[in-house]
């Protein structure tokens, strides 16, 4: 009887210290995942419960990392295609503008012109009856000028409405890379 509360007590403690033992490994895995450390795996010795349980956590932790990889990859083809979109916004930004200034160029030349135009017919008024024909050219230039302003006006409205659109794909692209940043950010918190 004393021998088998022996066998008994010996059987208990090493059952108690197998459990113990594998608990103990399971532990420290969920430690490390709790400080998103997934570059260490558990070490499986048996194929019992525990051993089951820790491939399971191993292939979580693979599937895990291979994941947590690419959206670091991912993250950072967005944060490059960002950049590059912030890039050519910026160049479509200074066109427009460019185009802007040439448009006011060309209408502050209209409006001398039409100036000059209606000076020209008032002139030409005064000189001979022949000057009537001139007159009629001149003031036909002078809507002609009108109509042209007119179109300029409509193509600076365009341009007007071109730059916010852009302003608005900028702040766009901008939000995208600030999002990328932080999903990077968020990412490299973990070992993988």
């Amino acid at each position: 009887m004393l021998i088998g509360l022996l066998i008994a007590i010996g059987t208990g403690f090493i059952i108690s210290n197998y459990i113990n033992k594998n608990l103990s490994k399971i532990t420290a895995l969920a430690k490390n995942l709790a400080e998103f450390d997934f570059s260490v795996p558990m070490v499986v010795t048996a194929m019992d419960e525990f051993g089951q349980t820790g491939t399971a956590l191993n292939k979580s932790i693979e599937n895990v990392s291979n994941l947590i990889k690419i959206i670091i990859e991912k993250s950072q083809d967005m944060s490059s295609s960002s950049e590059e979109l912030s890039a050519t916004v910026e160049e479509i930004t200074s066109k427009t503008e460019e185009i802007y200034e040439a448009v006011v160029d060309i209408t502050n030349e209209m409006v001398e012109a039409s100036s000059s135009s209606e000076e020209i017919a008032s002139m030409s008024e005064e000189l001979t009856a022949t000057a009537g024909q001139v007159t009629e050219a001149v003031r036909g230039m002078s809507e002609t000028t009108q109509k042209s302003s007119e179109n300029i006006e409509r193509i600076k409205i365009s341009v007007d409405e071109t730059s916010k659109a852009i302003e608005q794909i900028a702040e766009t692209a901008q939000s995208q890379a600030e999002f990328a940043l932080n999903l990077n950010d968020i990412v490299n918190k973990f070992k993988i």
